[in-house]
């Protein structure tokens, strides 16, 4: 079906009046998504859809909503794209993220992952993408959550969790330039704090429903990115008052 009508320049696949996939090859850009709980696209069209859009070096990739378990493969074997979001549904089984993946230059990368608990090899695959620059992830917290990649300059991390567990947090990013941060009930139970994000100049830090226990984590964070230029802190919570170290008095551009 695909290949029949692969002159086109737009491609739009509408089922019970839901677009579901819409395909633009002048722009090179592929959008799926699904619009209620249910699956409207039909799982038999979608890894032919792929890989006509990987003959076509497809270059923007989005899906939203849809279960993709079964043709990760196919999407990370798209080695032409350059920006790549994916949202996940609910899963009640483990996911764990593929090794060797293809995608050498996607340079943005935007990860929804709040269905999916537990998740597997999610730092291991992030590290692969060698040419990756732009990170957006939304997760759960975990005992462990560790970010290591040696080109991302960008990164918007959003934490969630009913029952924040976070042990260690690492972010192992030597060309960081910009952080954004936000989670609820920051850090209570983080113990340590690692990593290395030396070219760190603007961070933007967004903590909600803080505690009186959580004053050694936030401190821990602060002394963390003390070097930055920038840093804008929201903390919200009644009564909440942040005793400043002398290490990080010099911040420029403080916003409280």
């Amino acid at each position: 079906m695909l290949t029949s009508i692969s002159h086109v320049e737009e491609l739009s696949l509408r089922v019970k009046e839901h677009e579901l996939i819409s395909f633009n090859p002048s722009i090179a850009q592929l959008r799926a998504l699904n619009q209620s709980t249910g699956s409207y696209f039909p799982n038999l069209y979608t890894p032919s859809l792929l890989a006509k859009a990987r003959s076509l070096g497809l270059r923007h990739l989005i899906i939203d909503g849809l279960d993709i378990r079964l043709i990760i493969p196919s999407i990370f074997s798209i080695n032409s794209l350059h920006s790549l979001s994916l949202s996940f549904p609910v899963l009640k089984s483990n996911f764990i993220f593929p090794s060797g993946s293809k995608l050498t230059c996607l340079r943005r990368l935007n990860l929804d992952l709040c269905g999916i608990y537990p998740i597997g090899e999610l730092n291991r695959f992030i590290s692969e993408l060698c040419s990756l620059e732009d990170l957006h992830l939304e997760t759960h917290a975990d005992d462990t959550l560790s970010v290591s990649s040696k080109s991302i300059k960008q990164l918007e991390l959003i934490i969630f969790g009913d029952n924040f567990k976070l042990g260690t947090l690492g972010l192992f990013l030597p060309s960081l330039e910009l952080l954004h941060l936000e989670t609820p009930r920051l850090l209570s139970s983080v113990f340590h704090i690692d990593g290395e994000v030396p070219l760190l100049k603007r961070a933007f830090i967004s903590l909600v429903d803080v505690h009186a226990e959580d004053v050694n984590a936030v401190t821990k964070l602060l002394r963390f990115i003390s070097h930055v230029e920038e840093l804008s802190l929201r903390v919200v919570k009644e009564s909440w008052v942040i005793n400043f170290s002398p290490s990080i008095a010099h911040i420029n551009g403080l916003k409280l």
